[in-house]
């Protein structure tokens, strides 16, 4: 049996230009050689396959990133502290509290504010023939939609935006050497700031999901004051960051195809496809980290305790052996073999509010734009963090223009 660490890999670096420019052709080249390669101080999985096996193997424990102790102690422990990282028993029953406020009906009493959310932010553009999808449009609306569902005053989401964008810096690995004080600091005043939420819904409780917790855990749920802050740390942030960050590289995807757009503006319809296909085709999620937590043997290739795995999704949602002609968007294909919520037990927790967030955006767009194209430079965040669209400038024609 052969360590991995002695195998010879291909390597992907993630902080090189190559990456930078294109990071899908970087997870091809290595696949084609492996399915596994060197990934900074730990490995990734290039295959669909060998993923879904990683991430329901009992030895591989997801701990949702890494972060050195020796760059920041404070924020390597609540990298290890959080839901995604939280051993199974302790995760089914946190995840079962937080589930209650996010059942099927809740979100389908959602549709309506979805829908005049989003129109009442593309009135003000529509007439303009040119925006920025990003700036104008897709950056407000997952804030809009989920801080009245949480409890958060609309007044705050300025300095929660703040704390989010540096929330996902434990993803980007020259940020956070870079600028560990400031980010640790700034995940410090979020706590704090979340500890005097819940002591404000706690004292003025509402319909809210933070009002919904301090029920829960005042009724005798075996729910701790500190898992009680680190589910509220938790939610606040996904719920702000992922779904904006998904809808832009979705919308930058069908821009870029002009038919697969038009095929969305005759039916309308196809929005949770389209969202789907948007979710293998270009993740705004990086990495999926998992932690091997004994001497383990995988695909005849011996992971010594300690070891990390990630699941990326941008090389597995690529996979030729399992999507055809895989870097193409298709909202006609079955998109829903990608991890980019990750899978099973310790799969997204607002998965299915994130997909119908997006389809409701897509489709009220599609109602609206009849065809679009690029009109300027895309810019974004590192593509080694999660590459989130800052800017994407469009000009646009009009439904009935």
């Amino acid at each position: 049996m052969i360590s991995v660490a002695d195998r010879d890999l291909p390597r992907v670096d993630l902080l090189s230009a190559e990456y930078e420019e294109d990071p899908y052709a970087a997870f091809r080249a290595a696949r084609e050689r492996s399915w596994i390669a060197r990934i900074g101080s730990g490995y990734g999985v290039l295959t669909n396959s060998d993923a879904r096996a990683i991430m329901r193997h009992p030895d591989f424990r997801v701990t949702f990133a890494y972060v050195d102790p020796d760059i920041s102690a404070y924020l390597h422990e609540r990298s290890q502290s959080g839901l995604m990282a939280a051993s199974a028993d302790r995760h089914r029953r946190l995840r079962g509290v937080a589930v209650r406020a996010l059942r099927p009906r809740v979100m389908d009493e959602m549709r309506p504010q979805m829908r005049a959310i989003i129109d009442e932010l593309i009135d003000p553009v529509i007439g303009r023939g040119h925006c920025d999808i990003v700036r104008d449009l897709t950056d407000a609306f997952p804030a809009r939609v989920m801080m009245p569902v949480l409890g958060v005053p609309l007044a705050d989401v300025p300095r929660i935006d703040g704390w989010a964008t540096d929330s996902v810096a434990i993803f980007d690995v020259s940020r956070l050497r870079a600028q560990a004080a400031q980010i640790e600091a700034s995940g410090r005043a979020f706590e704090a700031y979340c500890r005097e939420l819940i002591e404000t819904r706690r004292g003025d409780p509402g319909p809210d999901l933070i009002s919904e917790l301090i029920r829960v855990q005042e009724e005798g749920e075996k729910l701790s004051e500190s898992e009680l802050l680190m589910l509220v740390v938790s939610l606040i942030p996904a719920a702000i960051d992922t779904t904006r960050g998904q809808l832009g590289f979705t919308l930058q995807a069908l821009v870029a195809a002009p038919e697969q757009w038009a095929k969305l503006v005759a039916d309308p319809g196809l929005a949770p496809r389209a969202v789907e296909e948007g979710l293998r085709y270009a993740p705004a999620i990086s990495g999926i980290m998992h932690e091997a937590v004994r001497d383990t043997e995988y695909q005849d290739t011996l992971f010594p305790a300690g070891t990390l795995v990630g699941v990326y999704p941008r090389a597995v949602n690529r996979d030729p052996a399992v999507f055809t002609d895989p870097d193409t968007f298709d909202i006609d294909r079955d998109s829903t073999a990608h991890f980019t919520f990750g899978f099973g037990p310790h799969a997204c927790l607002g998965a299915q509010l994130a997909r119908v967030e997006m389809a409701e955006a897509l489709a009220a767009l599609a109602r609206r734009v009849e065809s679009w194209e690029l009109a300027g430079k895309v810019t974004h965040t590192p593509m080694s963090s999660n590459g989130n669209r800052l800017s994407l400038p469009v000009t646009f024609t009009a439904v009935g223009a």
